[in-house]
């Protein structure tokens, strides 16, 4: 698949999560509703490191980094969570 052609999937695959982002904003799912809201985020998050940022074609540390950074945050907020919930 040539640059342009991936570039463009690319776009159409974040065009596709964001309706799905705004059609699941109208759907009533109750506990869903916010894992249901992080995991298009997250596949928005993805694609756009991936392919617009060039973080598939990366070697060594900066992937590191950036594949590393993620897990920092989530362990944050689940301890955040966990917190928030024994009080």
């Amino acid at each position: 698949m040539s640059k342009g052609a991936s570039l463009v999937a690319t776009l159409v695959g974040l065009l596709i999560l964001t309706g799905t982002s705004w059609g699941a904003s109208y759907l009533h799912l109750g506990a869903w509703e916010l894992p249901l809201a992080l995991a298009i985020a997250a596949a928005k998050v993805s694609l756009v490191g991936l392919f617009f940022m060039h973080l598939s074609r990366e070697r060594g540390g900066f992937r590191f980094v950036a594949l590393t950074a993620p897990v920092f945050v989530a362990m944050l907020v689940g301890l955040m969570a966990a917190d928030v919930a024994t009080r």
